[in-house]
């Protein structure tokens, strides 16, 4: 048994070293794979451990966030991380099978119950170099000041709820009209109008037209 024990002993040591709690110190993001500077026991510090991410998602977790140290083999001369979490900053509360990005700033994506996605941050820019297609039935906007630079198509209706002023020149190559009427009807009465004369009869249309 005593031999037994001498032989498990070196395997179950580098079975022991081979996983580690860690505290992320400092980052390097500048490479290919990420490298990390972590504590691990109480006077343990690694340098240069790579840090493995899922593909089309990146991060960079504040300092004395908390990840799981892998050493293959045991060897604690290179290790991996392959999970970081921050407790501090975790976005907290979800309903089962919601998913969420956030950052320690506490911006947030949320893809919540009910097929609805919530953003919130302070400032959104959404930069498209070819278009940008929303379908929905239903598009809301609820803003103080709307500002568009460039032309602006509308294929609708256009339905003005409030008093609204302008300034700057306005084309229209089809009609425009209120609740009595076209401005092209108006200026058919106007060309077309005349006064009744006081010696009689009435008078000429307009000397000149709209």
């Amino acid at each position: 048994m005593k031999e037994f024990r001498k032989i498990l002993e070196p395997l179950k040591r580098r079975i022991l070293m081979s996983i580690s709690r860690a505290v992320i110190e400092t980052i390097k993001d500048d490479q290919g794979i990420q490298s990390m500077q972590a504590s691990l026991l109480a006077d343990e510090v690694q340098d240069d451990m790579e840090r493995f991410q899922n593909y089309g998602l990146t991060s960079h977790p504040p300092k004395g966030s908390e990840g799981i140290a892998v050493f293959p083999g045991g060897d604690r001369s290179h290790g991996l991380l392959i999970v970081v979490d921050n407790r501090k900053y975790r976005l907290k509360g979800l309903q089962e099978g919601e998913v969420a990005l956030y950052s320690d700033e506490g911006d947030y994506i949320k893809l919540k119950r009910g097929n609805q996605i919530e953003i919130v941050t302070h400032t959104l820019t959404v930069n498209a170099t070819s278009a940008v297609n929303i379908t929905t039935p239903s598009f809301n906007v609820t803003a103080p000041n709307s500002n568009f630079i460039g032309n602006v198509g509308i294929a609708g209706g256009l339905a003005m709820l409030n008093s609204n002023g302008g300034s700057g020149d306005i084309n229209a190559s089809g009609q425009v009209s209120d609740h009595t009427g076209s401005m092209d009807q108006m200026r058919g009465i106007y060309n077309g109008h005349n006064h009744s004369d006081p010696q009689g009869g009435t008078t000429g249309g307009p000397n000149q037209s709209m």
